[in-house]
């Protein structure tokens, strides 16, 4: 079956019309100066992928910018078992899941890889999703560098995109090294949890990112992710009518 032309030029170009003109692109015989109907289709799709390419850019940290989800991917082959992946990507897709996800494991097992991941399957499917550090939720000192604060209130604006999902990358970096029943630590660690419990009564979809366990045990004494930040909020989080688990190890 012949293409069918959709104006009164492509009816023209594809005549006997004598054509003094080439396509800019692929040299193709035209009558007008420009670009022939296919490589306008190729153009337009070229420039949507670039708008997505930037999307990405704007919202994933460069750091993580090489992960994705898609199966055989260089996250995938990175990982000890595809098992955390599979759960990832079901959470992702099915809306009646519970709105957070705690992605846990020892340092450089690519959590925050796998975070970045999802604010990209997110972005490029045409929704919205940030990712956000935790730390950059702490309070500033008074005479904090302008570029410090605008950082902050953006983070803050991202947390409340009750719409977005959003990445809340290493939890105990807003700590700051502080002890958890510090006073400090209670300072830092304020913002943070008053974010999470508003996106948690919004039940908008969140994925945290930690190295801590929920609580200290026999065998690892150090304070958990309950202990640190608090029963209110951390509590629930830890609770599977909230939250999917994911554990990662390293390779």
């Amino acid at each position: 079956m012949s293409r069918v032309p959709s104006t009164i030029a492509d009816v023209l170009q594809d005549s006997a019309t004598p054509k003094a003109f080439q396509c800019g692109r692929c040299r193709r015989p035209l009558i007008r100066p420009g670009l022939c109907r296919g490589c306008r289709d190729i153009e337009g799709r070229e420039r949507v992928q670039a708008e997505r390419e930037e999307r990405v850019r704007a919202r994933v940290p460069p750091a993580y910018q090489w992960a994705t989800l898609d199966p055989g991917s260089d996250l995938e082959r990175a990982l000890p078992s595809v098992a955390p992946l599979q759960t990832v990507r079901r959470w992702l897709v099915d809306r009646d899941a519970p709105p957070f996800l705690v992605i846990r494991g020892v340092t450089h097992s690519r959590k925050s890889s796998m975070a970045g991941a999802c604010v990209r399957r997110e972005t490029e499917s045409g929704r919205e999703a940030y990712f956000v550090f935790a730390a950059t939720l702490a309070p500033l000192p008074d005479k904090a560098d302008k570029a410090l604060a605008d950082a902050r209130q953006l983070a803050i604006d991202r947390m409340r995109n009750y719409r977005a999902l959003v990445v809340v990358n290493d939890l105990a970096k807003v700590l700051g090294g502080a002890t958890g029943d510090s006073g400090i630590a209670a300072y830092r660690r304020g913002d943070l949890c008053t974010e999470l419990h508003l996106r948690c009564e919004a039940r908008a979809r969140t994925i945290i990112t930690t190295t801590l366990e929920n609580r200290a045990t026999k065998d690892r004494p150090a304070p958990g992710i309950v202990e640190l930040f608090g029963e209110d909020i951390m509590a629930r989080l830890t609770d599977e009518r909230e939250a999917v688990m994911v554990r990662l190890e390293r390779k």
